[in-house]
């Protein structure tokens, strides 16, 4: 059974009084909500959307509709002209004015980074809040895996990755891409940066200090330790096609954020050993005359026993590692007594014989063809040594074990569900946090979704929050000397069976209906923003 972190302060009773809501539109409902504290009463201010009439859009605007900066409300309002607002994203107020967590304007990604509690909107106004990370994969001449080239007998390299879209490149490691709304160009540091116009990659650039982002395209940028020279020219030639993919990856478990392993055993269990395989002992490929085609003898191995972190890798598994194990979904061979005895071209389970091995396939790393062409029930598996094609298998596999021992410290099971979101049909986003309230529970535990700073995990502010009712009522909440539990409560009582933060303190906005009910004490750079389309 899962535990649910309801967070209630000792010395506090939080009692629900009436709610006060003054005349106004149908779709639109304004109020006021009184709890208790100790001896204390306090107000809240309360924006009720009815989410379940067709009248009612929601978008996000951003300040002057870019990515950074800041705007006033005020301005934000007169130019978009909503009958509800509510300020969204934290974002940095006194330097740099950029936001943090992710946007989505548009059905485009205008900015991402990290885990955030996000609000999503699609169908106008069909809206829906979780916790999670997004992951862009991306790949290349329209290929979902990497592919053993014959002629060259190498890998041909058909897929990489995406962490940020849009930020500054502070993140020397990092991968970004950079849209025509970050502006007409980005100042960079060192690295490689990749034109993709209409979909193809049309220039490659070392080193710039400042590159022009192509309006009817974008940018891949490789900051300087993100990859190396080889990585790059293996993957992008000018040319080549380019399709990106995003999906939501869930980051939060029992109200707490799931944590990525990043120990020294994990870091050393995933070096790359590369070992040399083949099949009935030929070690090397020939053209068979007999059935007219090539026959593939030869593969490769790449982890040994260790977690698989690697969508593209190639993993030996021996009995070192245990008798069964589970990995995300892939093809396996499994070889007892140096003979394949089974392939399975779609498990999620392995069982290792005490007498063999496994090589498993990750889901990018190999299609059903490449598997049929070289392995069979009954053929042999064998390992030699590249220099002298001296087969040894028994040795070669006593060292790679040894050598990756590491990988046998670390707990194998990786959980690679997603949400079912189709961020593809997403039309717009907000993320701040923590999340407050999820299935009709509080999970207010700032400090264990990643929030740090006292003003977030213990001192009392002005707040803002939205949350979603059973009913399909949107709640957009602002009020003073709240701490995250006290405001989960808030946000439970009204109703929200889902609800989360945004940004506060001098951030806090609130207005509906041609009233400003919360006035921001800053310039904001993100505001949800609610329409009555017969209004």
């Amino acid at each position: 059974m899962k535990k649910i972190f309801a967070l209630v302060l000792a010395t506090s009773i939080i009692v629900t009084t009436q709610t006060t809501v003054y005349s106004a539109p149908e779709n639109i409902g304004i109020g006021t909500h009184t709890y208790k504290i100790g001896n204390s009463y306090k107000t809240v201010n309360v924006v009720t959307v009815d989410l379940n009439s067709p009248d009612i859009v929601l978008e996000v605007v951003t300040a002057n509709d870019k990515v950074s900066g800041s705007e006033d409300f005020i301005s934000m309002i007169n130019r978009k002209k909503p009958i509800a607002a509510i300020n969204a994203n934290f974002f940095d107020a006194y330097s740099s004015l950029e936001p943090y967590g992710s946007i989505i304007k548009d059905n485009e990604f205008t900015y991402m980074e990290g885990k955030n509690a996000s609000l999503f909107i699609k169908d106008k106004n069909k809206v829906d809040m979780d916790y999670f990370k997004v992951e862009i994969d991306g790949y290349l001449d329209g290929k979902r895996q990497n592919e053993w080239n014959n002629t060259r007998q190498a890998m041909d390299f058909n897929l990489f990755k995406v962490w940020y879209v849009n930020n500054l490149p502070k993140d020397s490691t990092g991968v970004y891409i950079y849209t025509p709304a970050r502006g007409i160009s980005i100042r960079l540091e060192k690295g490689t940066a990749i034109e993709v116009i209409d979909n193809k990659i049309t220039k490659i650039a070392k080193n710039p200090k400042e590159i022009m982002i192509p309006s009817n395209g974008y940018l891949i940028y490789y900051a300087p330790n993100a990859a190396d020279d080889k990585y790059i020219s293996d993957r992008f030639r000018i040319g080549r096609t380019v399709e990106l993919s995003y999906k939501a990856i869930p980051a939060l478990e029992d109200g707490k954020e799931k944590k990525e392993e990043k120990t020294a055993s994990s870091t050393l269990s995933a070096k790359q050993t590369l070992l040399y395989g083949c099949v009935d002992r030929e070690t090397k490929n020939y053209w068979d005359n007999a059935k007219n085609g090539m026959d593939f003898n030869l593969f490769n191995v790449w982890y040994i026993n260790s977690k698989p972190i690697d969508s593209t890798g190639v993993y030996l598994y021996t009995p070192e590692r245990g008798e069964s194990l589970s990995v995300p979904e892939g093809k396996a061979i499994i070889i007892s007594n140096k003979k394949v005895c089974k392939i399975e071209l779609k498990t999620t389970s392995i069982s290792i014989p005490k007498d063999g091995f496994v090589i498993y396939y990750g889901k990018d790393a190999a299609n059903d063809d490449y598997i049929n062409q070289r392995f069979d029930v009954g053929k042999t598996v064998d390992f030699y040594h590249k220099d002298t094609l001296v087969i040894d298998t028994d040795n070669i596999i006593k060292k790679a074990v040894a050598d990756n021992s590491a990988a046998l410290a670390e707990a194998i099971t990786e959980n690679m569900e997603t949400l079912i979101i189709d961020i593809q049909k997403i039309e717009h986003m907000i993320s701040a946090g923590p999340y407050l309230v999820k299935d009709g529970m509080i999970i207010a535990d700032a400090a264990a979704q990643g929030f740090k700073e006292d003003k977030i995990t213990v001192n009392r502010a002005l707040r803002s929050a939205i949350g979603i009712t059973k009913d399909n009522r949107l709640k957009l909440v602002t009020g003073g000397s709240l701490n995250m539990t006290e405001l989960a409560q808030v946000m439970l009582d009204l109703g929200c069976v889902k609800a989360m933060n945004l940004d506060g303190g001098a951030s806090s906005a609130l207005y509906a209906k041609g009233k400003m009910i919360t006035s921001p004490g800053r310039k904001l750079n993100t505001v949800l923003m609610i329409f009555d389309v017969k209004q």
